[in-house]
């Protein structure tokens, strides 16, 4: 998949030299990524005016206002939710941990950090039972004004001792909580739509939940997501990766109409195959929506594991291959 470097976003975001981070830790094969997330839901002052259930100007950035969320069903099209995440610790499958926010390795706290913006696409009530389905996809704009267009989220990495990322706390302001988990440099951007090259990769974001339900709102909720790399920053520190799909995801390709539905055995099959006929994705995750039970300027919360399958980097396949060769020549040498 071609990767666009985003050097434009990059100088305006005046991230830090690379020469100072020290980015996590990946070992080649499937690696399963701890994140904790917090998360609002925004809506243009004039889709409050014509639906509703916000909590009033000044709530939410620039045109933005909080929906309300003790009022039942009271989601919309167009409506936003934006939030920030952490990685907490990098587990490969075979090798157990190989990364955490406290890496001794790399001199102090070592942050890998995230935010995003996701536009509601589809409401549907009742679409198994009392259960609800809201399809997110990509936003017309980032409420925040922090994600460039076409792009739902942006990872960072950030190893300054002394600055952690801020997730709650009965002060803590939002702008300080965005600050602090993009302050960085920047990892990779994340889109769900088609690639640089117009192929559509089956990206998707998905919700279900009982909106029914006001606060606690999207308790016993559950979150699907399938995000493709769509840009590297100068901190991303892997070869590439294998596309994958989530082997507990039953409903696939959500976000875009037509796409074909994935069956448990091509979830379990792990790596795709080149042109399946199901979702495919480079990063894939689930998890478990609540209410943010701490004091805090995010509503919403959730633990969600996503999924990597990472592949060695150039270098390390050139050391490979040189030490096959030397390998070769020394039994020549001595056979």
């Amino acid at each position: 998949m071609k990767r666009l470097k985003y050097l434009a976003l990059t100088a305006a975001l005046a991230l830090p030299s690379l020469a100072a981070q020290a980015s996590p830790l990946f070992a080649t094969g499937l690696s399963d990524l701890e994140i904790i997330n917090r998360e609002n839901v925004y809506r243009t002052n004039e889709s409050c005016v014509a639906n509703g259930g916000c909590l009033g100007a000044g709530t939410g950035p620039g045109n933005y206002q909080l929906a309300n969320p003790a009022v039942a069903n009271n989601i919309f099209d167009g409506d936003v939710f934006s939030g920030v995440f952490a990685i907490r610790t990098i587990t490969n499958s075979i090798v157990g941990t190989t990364w955490d926010q406290d890496n001794v390795a790399a001199g102090g706290i070592d942050t890998f950090t995230g935010y995003f913006a996701q536009e509601v696409k589809s409401v549907t009530l009742n679409f198994d039972g009392t259960l609800d389905r809201i399809v997110l996809g990509t936003p017309g704009a980032d409420p925040f004004g922090i994600l460039p267009a076409g792009i739902v989220a942006g990872i960072w990495v950030d190893t300054g001792a002394g600055t952690p990322y801020l997730t709650d706390g009965a002060v803590l302001t939002l702008a300080a909580s965005i600050g602090s988990h993009i302050d960085g440099s920047l990892w990779a951007l994340l889109s769900v739509g088609a690639d640089a090259a117009g192929v559509d990769p089956d990206g998707y974001t998905y919700s279900t939940a009982d909106i029914g339900t006001p606060a606690p709102q999207f308790a016993g909720g559950t979150f699907y997501t399938a995000w493709n790399i769509a840009a590297t920053g100068p901190a991303f520190n892997i070869g590439g990766v294998n596309q994958i799909n989530d082997p507990t995801e039953g409903f696939g390709g959500g976000a875009l109409g037509g796409d074909p539905l994935t069956t448990a055995i091509n979830n379990f099959l792990g790596i795709c195959a080149p042109n399946a006929a199901y979702a495919c994705n480079d990063i894939v995750g689930n998890g478990q929506l609540s209410l943010n039970q701490n004091l805090s300027p995010w509503v919403f919360a959730s633990e969600d594991p996503l999924q990597i399958h990472v592949v060695p980097e150039p270098g390390s396949l050139a050391l490979l291959g040189l030490a096959i060769f030397g390998l070769g020549f020394f039994r020549r040498r001595n056979g």
